[in-house]
């Protein structure tokens, strides 16, 4: 568990308690944080080679919340920034990261910076979803006649580096680039002078510093938001994470925000292993064997259509400027994503201005594509990896002891009221976008069921998938008192209320609000059913059912199955 750390120590994880420390909680971040860049360093090594620790998984450790379980991931540190020293941009320093870029031709396009950051996908900083819900702004506050009693967050980790080296990504832009500047080939122009002095030096999958700021920010919103929940409830509260390091950071930082520096005295960090063959529920795809196959994942699929069409302009524009290459558009994808690792990765990125609002528009449909193709309504796993979440959201608000079917339950875990507790008043989880996404289409939330064409965008759409899985992404189910009347719940995506309605077993209202029981109910009797779990995870294309492409309702429809 975090620790506040002794001087020139590099201790990030213990077990045991510590003393209190009177700081703000901001003094304790900071602090956090310039310690994070020495451990990092000194640890790199070990991380890159981190093995499996069995002998210390929660539910079998010796300790009861275990903090270094391993299965961390691969990961990679990048290199150290000195922005102090290299930076001409004349950058904004009230912000940690270089944000006020425009699209290209913004004068012209009358675009602004949301029409570039707003459009980054899931590379997209958080924001609240307000242009996904727009009717359902004004009713975020709580009705007057009720009151919270119990809220359900789902959190996404903060902003990470690319999951790739040099194989793709911007790592490969990157490494043609420096093969060029190796081999004295390297002649560009115009907008594309800055590549004479550049070099890719970014980590992997690890959280980024402004990934870490990201979560302890939602830790201090969140301790707003719901700290008087716990006031009232005289036992450590369990909050979940998967394994891999950018989750665990993220969960760390997170509880840093809302807890202060003594966070381990006041929760208790559960670390749930995220690897081949083990059942977590925040990391489903291990026991859904279809999930990780490439048969069933559509993305590719759509978004190869969408990137002959849209790619093709600015590589002929960026070609005039790059005399020595010929560009493909693979390379003008890479560069794109370049702009937001580099800004999250070193403070800022001269790739951001190189492309239109036009262009970005497109690359945003371009994510939205590879969402739903391979976590949404267009994939026959999706409600599957999301449904293992659900049926354990649907456990804890009826306070039930969770007895099966088991999908991607650990039933060591589950079974065991001290790792799964039925009676808190806050419950926090922290995952993947990826299984945020399924959940959500295991939700049935069905605004999100649209037809995407891979060759032409719907304007009027509602995923836009920098709007709905922002690094920080949120799921917040809140339970209200509502005085005489029933039990209610109504949903939050990214601090927006959802408008559930018939096809989540509400009655529709304006306010999005929903009877408990009848909320849980409809989840508990058809959300494990929709789902054909052991057929779509486990059944085999060809024999069980026939699929040639993308499917509409985020399973193996019915007319597909083999009788």
């Amino acid at each position: 568990m975090f620790m506040y750390p002794e001087s020139g120590s590099c201790a990030c994880q213990t077990d045991k308690a510590c003393p209190p420390k009177i700081v703000t909680i901001m003094q304790a971040f900071l602090s956090v944080l310039a310690l994070s860049t020495l451990c990092a360093s000194r640890l790199a090594t070990a991380k890159d080679k981190e093995e499996a620790n069995w002998g210390n998984v929660t539910g079998t450790s010796p300790v009861t919340f275990p903090q270094n379980v391993g299965f961390g991931g691969e990961q990679k540190s990048g290199g150290s920034p000195f922005n102090a020293m290299v930076d001409t941009l004349g950058s904004d320093h009230d912000d940690v990261v270089e944000m006020r870029w425009k699209p290209k031709d913004a004068d012209k396009d009358h675009s602004s910076w949301e029409d570039l950051w707003y459009n980054l996908g899931e590379f997209a900083p958080y924001h609240a979803a307000k242009r996904v819900f727009p009717d359902m702004v004004p009713h975020s506050t709580v009705p007057k006649h009720c009151t919270i009693k119990q809220a359900h967050v789902l959190h996404r980790h903060g902003a990470k580096f690319p999951d790739k080296g040099h194989k793709n990504g911007p790592g490969n832009f990157g490494k043609i680039v420096s093969d060029q500047r190796k081999q004295g080939k390297l002649n560009v122009s115009g907008d594309l002078s800055f590549l004479e002095d550049f070099d890719y030096d970014l980590g992997q999958k690890i959280l980024t510093h402004q990934g870490s700021e990201q979560m302890f920010r939602s830790g201090v919103k969140h301790y707003y938001d719901y700290a008087q929940l716990l006031d009232k409830y005289h036992k450590k509260p369990v909050f979940r994470t998967s394994s891999h390091s950018r989750v665990v950071d993220s969960a760390r930082y997170f509880g840093l925000g809302f807890f202060g520096l003594d966070a381990s005295n006041h929760y208790n960090l559960e670390v749930l292993t995220e690897t081949d063959y083990q059942n977590n529920t925040l990391a489903p795809k291990n026991a859904c064997r279809n999930a990780d196959n490439d048969d069933f994942m559509y993305d590719e699929y759509l978004s190869s259509q969408w990137q002959d069409i849209y790619l093709e302009a600015p590589r002929k524009r960026l070609q005039k400027n790059f005399h020595s290459y010929n560009l493909t558009k693979t390379d003008v994808y890479n560069m794109m994503l370049s702009c937001p690792y580099l800004t999250s990765g070193i403070g800022f990125s001269q790739f951001c201005h190189l492309f239109t609002k036009e262009e970005w528009e497109n690359f945003a449909y371009d994510q939205d594509l590879q969402l739903v193709g391979k976590h949404g309504f267009q994939n026959p796993t999706a409600r599957a990896v999301g449904v293992p979440y659900v049926q354990e959201l649907v456990s804890r608000l009826q306070k039930h002891k969770f007895t099966g079917p088991v999908t991607a339950q650990n039933m060591t875990i589950t079974s065991n009221e001290t790792y799964f507790p039925l009676d808190q008043p806050l419950y926090i989880d922290f995952s993947h976008h990826s299984v945020m996404f399924s959940v959500v289409t295991a939700l049935n939330l069905t605004q999100f069921k649209e037809e995407f064409n891979p060759t032409k965008p719907n304007p009027k759409r509602k995923l836009r998938s920098g709007d709905v899985t922002p690094m920080g992404m949120r799921l917040a189910w809140e339970v209200l008192d509502c005085e005489d009347e029933d039990m209610y719940i109504r949903l939050k995506l990214n601090d927006v209320v959802y408008p559930l309605d018939e096809s989540n077993g509400c009655e529709k209202r304006k306010d999005g609000l929903c009877k408990l029981d009848t909320y849980a109910s409809y989840l508990d009797k058809h959300a494990y059913e929709a789902s054909k779990f052991d057929l779509a995870c486990f059944g085999k294309n060809g024999t069980d059912f026939v699929l040639t492409g993308p499917v509409q309702d985020g399973t193996i429809p019915q007319h597909a199955i083999k009788k």
